[in-house]
């Protein structure tokens, strides 16, 4: 039997990238080896670690559709750092490393016979994005649900034809920090939208989460006074992580989990409000 190590990346092809933003590019992705790709899965919520030989890896949910797994995947990447800065730079045809998928994900079979809240800000859609694809393709195993998207300017909003698509199943509601002269919607942090709009409650409701910290504290007494309960109420702590596999300890949390390992998605009943920082 050959041993493959699980710090060893796998290569894939870069089939595609899409410049979502001016700071964020979509990469689609299809592994070299053509059966590595015809068995490949994963659940809405897992992750992939993407390499750039030369410049490092870094950790990325994968955005695209569960359904779509054998054809191939996406990650959507904001330009931070080095890695990010290096992945902004790949053309079509390049080649990059791949460990995937990584994580838990979403506990999808929690959510059947449900109302499902999906709350995200910024960079936060590409976490739930595969839920919402997952959610949308099995519909009629859903009660009512709804996105609350919330981003900083029109101009910055991403993967746009997703949220074309998603509208087409559930009801979308966004939200901007700062309006143009184009923009029709609301205009608040996202949060704000659990007051504006209609919003499924009650015990057969639960609700996912992931954005920026503080919008995930704030959003968290919001989802209770809803009657949701913190068992039903999760959240992904996606950003914390790095290696990807529990060795760097860079995402431990409190009660000596590690987000990368048992998550990146926690009922909030697993956590405390101090790992969410």
């Amino acid at each position: 039997m050959k041993f493959l190590s699980p710090y060893v990346p796998k290569l894939a092809k870069v089939l595609d990238v899409i410049e979502e933003t001016p700071d964020i590019k979509t990469l689609k992705l299809r592994y070299i080896d053509e059966e590595e790709q015809r068995r490949f899965s994963f659940r809405p919520g897992q992750f992939a670690e993407v390499s750039v030989f030369g410049y490092g890896e870094a950790p990325f949910a994968i955005a695209s559709s569960p359904s779509r797994s054998s054809e191939h995947f996406e990650v959507s990447v904001r330009a931070v750092g080095t890695v990010t800065r290096a992945i902004h730079a790949l053309k079509p045809g390049d080649i990059v490393g791949v460990r995937a998928p990584l994580g838990k994900g979403f506990p999808i079979e929690n959510f059947y016979d449900m109302n499902v809240i999906v709350l995200a800000g910024g960079t936060g859609l590409f976490a739930v994005s595969s839920l919402l694809h997952y959610i949308c393709e099995h519909r009629h195993e859903f009660r009512d649900v709804v996105l609350l998207y919330g981003s900083r300017e029109p101009r910055l909003i991403p993967r746009r034809y997703d949220l074309d698509y998603w509208s087409k199943y559930i009801d979308v509601y966004l939200t901007v920090d700062k309006p143009d002269e184009t923009w029709r919607g609301f205009v608040g942090v996202v949060t704000q939208l659990l007051d504006k709009v209609p919003t499924p409650r009650g015990p057969h409701t639960v609700a996912c989460v992931c954005g920026p910290p503080i919008m995930m504290r704030v959003s968290i007494p919001k989802l209770l006074s809803l009657g949701i309960s913190r068992n039903r109420i999760y959240l992904s702590l996606e950003w914390k992580m790095q290696c990807g596999i529990g060795k760097c300890g860079h995402c431990m949390l409190s009660n000596g989990k590690y987000v990368c390992l048992d998550g990146p998605v926690f009922a909030l009943s697993e956590i405390r409000e101090e790992d969410i920082r």
